[in-house]
């Protein structure tokens, strides 16, 4: 047992802090974080509570130890003592998390991450200026925002951002993407976005491979900018207004007319079902 690297419990005992060469924890109903798996010498890997039941660190987690985690899931960012506490992996590489309704957290101090996936209190009412991201991000899931556009403007400043997914996650009719953002991603997807009227450029998602539309259905059109994205390979549209699916047809003909064959289009209504090669 001392030379465990990998361990899935139901629970969290005490004993685990003897198990000095574990690599990877999985605690299916973890509440708590103690301070003692954080200063576990080798752990890399560290995954307790679920996306609805997210974990607490202790109160008694020490702010200034350095530890050696590579992935955390899933954590409760309750207050700026939590992000202290997080201060204390800086070879984080993934985290899952979640904030509370009176806190937005900045991470930028995270230097090393590349995946973040964070969801929000829906009850929020404050400001978001203090929300950062790590400039090193690559995927970025969001959920239960209520983000203005300056927010998505930071987003989309990202130099290495690649995967983008929002749910839940705009606020304001309008979105208005700039040149020089998003200039590494390759998929997107949209999920319950209240906007309606989307501006943008074929220069501001100059390597996007994938659009993935679902439940917008105040959107208006799919821009026609994106007709000429040669990288684009697929538009996947569910259960949005008929002119988002008409525009995407559209952007599917141009495509063609482009010389792009591998180009596709996937609508699905709840009644139907459409494919387009």
């Amino acid at each position: 047992m001392p030379d465990l690297r990998y361990l899935e419990i139901p629970s969290l005992k005490s004993s685990i802090d003897t198990l000095q060469n574990l690599e990877f924890l999985l605690v299916k109903n973890g509440m708590y974080i103690p301070a003692y798996l954080l200063n576990m010498p080798k752990l890399r890997h560290l995954h307790v509570g679920s996306p609805k039941y997210p974990a607490r660190f202790s109160k008694n987690c020490d702010s200034s130890q350095i530890n050696s985690l590579q992935t955390l899931s899933f954590v409760f960012i309750f207050d700026s003592e939590d992000e202290e506490i997080l201060r204390c992996s800086p070879n984080l590489r993934s985290l899952k998390c979640k904030s509370s309704f009176y806190h937005c957290p900045d991470l930028n101090f995270l230097t090393q991450l590349e995946s973040l996936k964070m969801k929000h209190d829906s009850s929020f009412r404050g400001s978001y200026s203090r929300l950062n991201f790590p400039r090193n991000i690559k995927k970025l899931t969001l959920s239960e925002f209520a983000l203005p556009r300056e927010i998505m403007s930071l987003i989309g400043s990202l130099p290495n951002l690649e995967i983008l997914k929002l749910e839940y996650a705009f606020e304001g009719e309008v979105w208005n993407t700039k040149d020089d953002e998003f200039q590494k991603l390759k998929f997107l997807k949209l999920n319950n976005l209240k906007f309606e009227q989307w501006n943008s450029s074929s220069d501001h998602f100059p390597v996007l491979e994938r659009l993935v539309l679902r439940y917008c259905e105040k959107l208006k059109i799919i821009p026609s900018e994106f007709s000429k994205i040669p990288t684009l390979q697929m538009i996947e549209v569910y259960q949005c207004g008929e002119d988002v699916d008409n525009s995407a047809l559209q952007i599917h003909e141009e495509q063609l007319e482009y010389g792009n064959e591998e180009f596709k289009v996937i609508i699905t209504k709840a009644t139907r079902y459409s494919f387009l090669e």
